[in-house]
This record gives structure tokens, C-alpha cells and sequence, in this order.
């Protein structure tokens, strides 16, 4: 059985301070087959936290 989770932040969203490894680890630990990182560009966003483009070069 499949088990997915398609809405995983990282320290690249605003709301997140979890490393790509540390998610990938624990979604591993709770037995996620399948996942995606979601991260925010919600550009136009009242929260000026959120209304910025996450940093792309950094992302591997």
C-alpha cells in the first residue's frame, strides 16, 4: 500500500525551519512511500513573510 503526503514545507517556505533531509528522514520513519515539497511563492501575500520568492539556487 501506497502512502503518500504531497504537502511537505522546508526551510525554504516561511512557515517551516525542517531541512529536506530532516523530512525526508522522518517521512521514512512514518512510513511515506511517496512525498512532495510544496514550498511557498505566494507572491502578492498580505504577510510580507510569505510574499517572497524562496531562494531556487539553493535548492538541490
Amino acid at each position: 500500500m501506497r502512502i503518500p503526503d504531497f504537502h511537505i514545507h522546508t526551510n525554504y517556505s516561511p512557515d517551516s525551519s525542517m531541512q529536506q533531509t530532516e523530512a525526508v528522514e522522518a517521512a521514512i520513519k512514518a512510513g511515506i512511500t511517496d512525498m512532495c515539497f510544496t514550498e511557498h511563492m505566494d507572491l502578492g501575500h498580505h504577510m510580507d513573510s510569505f510574499n517572497r520568492k524562496p531562494e531556487f539556487e539553493g535548492m538541490y
